[in-house]
């Protein structure tokens, strides 16, 4: 795959994302879901392995944000 496809893909991505976070005063959602670029109403599935406690589909946390706050 062409590099610059990669980059596209990526600032897509990232375009999606902080349009989602204009609905939360600029806090980017966990999950969006890749369908709508929306934040998750509902819990999706479980991942095999994932506690339910761990599981925050409707909030944000920034420790996750990390690497996509240093590209932009």
């Amino acid at each position: 795959m062409d590099t610059i496809v990669i980059f596209r893909r990526i600032q897509d991505a990232i375009d999606k994302i902080i349009e989602a976070s204009e609905l939360y005063d600029g806090l980017f959602p966990s999950i969006l879901d890749p369908q709508t670029g929306k934040m998750f109403l509902n819990r999706p599935p479980e991942i095999t392995g994932q506690r339910d406690g761990d599981r925050s589909h409707l909030g944000c946390n920034l420790i996750h944000d990390e690497p996509l706050l240093q590209t932009l």
